[in-house]
């Protein structure tokens, strides 16, 4: 019960702290920019529209600054692998996202980071 309050806590901050355009975007509009994103890569980036690479660019981005944001914190809710890429984050994202239809109304910070913690959950400390 602890950890889920410090998790609540934690995606609170986040949500707060975030920049006024990514506090104000959905789970659904984050995963529009991931698909995009996927899109462009199992294309190989041959099709390169301005607005898709912006929005693929955004996805990466948000995992970018959301992962290390999370790694930096004290007590982390998440552990992510030194090899994980950007490109995973994002695939972790819509993968989790498909699972969940009905969080993709909340917040994207409350999303990314289920998925994350989902994902790659912390050792057990012993």
């Amino acid at each position: 019960m602890k950890a889920y309050i410090l998790a609540l806590a934690f995606l609170l901050v986040v949500a707060v702290n975030a920049s006024h355009a990514y506090a104000a975007s959905t789970c659904m509009m984050l995963l529009q920019d991931c698909q995009v994103h996927k899109k462009l890569e199992d294309n190989n980036y041959h099709y390169t529209a301005t607005e898709d690479i912006r929005r693929g660019s955004h996805c990466l981005g948000y995992f970018d600054g959301f992962g290390g944001f999370g790694n930096a914190l004290d007590h982390k809710f998440f552990c992510l692998p030194r090899d994980a890429t950007l490109g995973q984050l994002a695939l972790v994202f819509v993968a989790w996202a498909d699972r969940h239809p009905e969080k993709l109304h909340e917040v994207a910070a409350i999303c990314a980071a289920a998925a994350l913690i989902d994902a790659f959950p912390c050792p057990a400390k012993q």
